[in-house]
């Protein structure tokens, strides 16, 4: 479906339900509780120290340095997600 479509269809179906108060309020709120998601960028609520370990990650990936395969990383935290 395009986007087009998806918000004549959207937009439809919202008409829809206009008697319905309920159902618009909860549509509301969930699209009301997406858009304030987007407005926050996570970098910009850590930490000096948070960023700066951050970009080492980053960096250590880049240059190859301590990358532990998937499986071996899957066995390490097997002991937290049982």
């Amino acid at each position: 479906m395009t986007t087009k479509a998806l918000l004549e269809e959207l937009h439809h179906l919202i008409d829809s339900k206009k008697d319905n108060e309920a159902i618009l309020q909860k549509v509301y709120e969930i699209l009301k509780e997406d858009n304030a998601e987007g407005e926050t960028d996570w970098w910009d609520e850590m930490t000096d120290e948070q960023r700066a370990q951050q970009e080492k990650a980053e960096e250590d990936i880049r240059l190859g340095r301590n990358l532990v395969p998937h499986e071996e990383a899957m066995k390490r935290a097997k002991k937290w997600l049982e």
